[in-house]
């Protein structure tokens, strides 16, 4: 107290740049320059995730600035959701043939592989979208999508995560990834502290 007035600091703690690991898995900003970056760390198996991806994003994708790269992260919850994984390697694997937000999409929209053989709707799925069926089940067969996986669990094991799906603007964590406005709001102040 300062008088009758209340003196309040807040600050907000930002993850250094460098903390972060370097993903193939991006859409570019626009007008690239000083890019700030929305990170998604996420689970395909995660109804959170799923909800994330089908009900926010699109809406925030159409609000994003010119300036703003958005990055997918792979962290499946292997613990509690077994086919995440398998299914984070099949998304892997579309991204070697330059399709990863395409099938990511497609794994959010179809769930038929969480009922059924899930590498039959992998393959299904990469066949909608056109990718080369010998390469993509030959990726499948090799686990040609597990570094990029491993690289996405070992950073969130760094970062000290333990939830999905979790989001940062630049350095900073969003506190609820649901609220369009809020994500926009931080995409300000990132952009401010520049």
């Amino acid at each position: 107290m300062q008088g009758r007035a209340l003196v309040l600091k807040l600050s907000m703690t930002q993850v250094p740049a460098g903390q972060f690991t370097a993903t193939k898995n991006l859409r570019p900003a626009a007008k690239p320059g000083k890019d700030v970056v929305l990170r998604v760390y996420s689970d395909f198996q995660c109804p959170y995730c799923q909800k994330l991806e089908l009900e926010t994003m699109p809406a925030l994708l159409r609000a994003l600035p010119d300036d703003v790269r958005v990055e997918f992260h792979q962290f499946p919850l292997e613990q509690i959701h077994p086919l995440a994984r398998p299914a984070a390697e099949a998304s892997e694997c579309a991204a070697q043939q330059g399709r990863f937000w395409d099938y990511k999409d497609a794994l959010f929209r179809d769930r038929s592989w969480l009922q059924n053989n899930p590498n039959e709707t992998f393959l299904r799925l990469a066949g909608d979208l056109k990718l080369d069926p010998g390469k993509f089940k030959d990726c499948l067969a090799l686990r040609g999508g597990k570094a990029g996986v491993d690289a996405g669990l070992a950073e969130a094991q760094q970062l000290g995560l333990n939830a999905t799906p979790t989001v940062f603007v630049d350095g900073y964590r969003v506190g609820n990834p649901f609220d369009t406005a809020a994500v926009l709001q931080l995409i300000d102040v990132a952009r401010a502290t520049r």
